[in-house]
């Protein structure tokens, strides 16, 4: 608990040629909270295949990931959800 000062980058990029959309978004945390330093990240990525039928149906397919804070060193490494959320 206490005081946290955090910066966060997220880059995005996004195709669509019919019949498929692709895109990526990737994140990076940086900044202070008490006693560590911080620097986490995050990824989301998503493929969808539109299905020439009636109605336009799809399939997507989405894999998501952030850091968390097990990987032994002294910084914090969690991502913390921003508002509006990696999406």
């Amino acid at each position: 608990a206490g005081p946290e000062e955090r910066t966060t980058w997220i880059a995005r990029a996004s195709r669509k040629a019919a019949p498929w959309a692709v895109s990526a978004e990737a994140g990076l945390q940086t900044g202070t909270v008490p006693g560590a330093d911080i620097s986490a990240w995050a990824f989301a990525t998503e493929i969808t295949r539109t299905i020439d039928a009636p109605r336009k149906p799809a399939v997507t397919l989405r894999m998501d990931g952030a850091s968390g804070n097990k990987a032994g060193t002294d910084d914090n490494e969690t991502w913390a959800t921003l508002a509006p959320v990696m999406g």
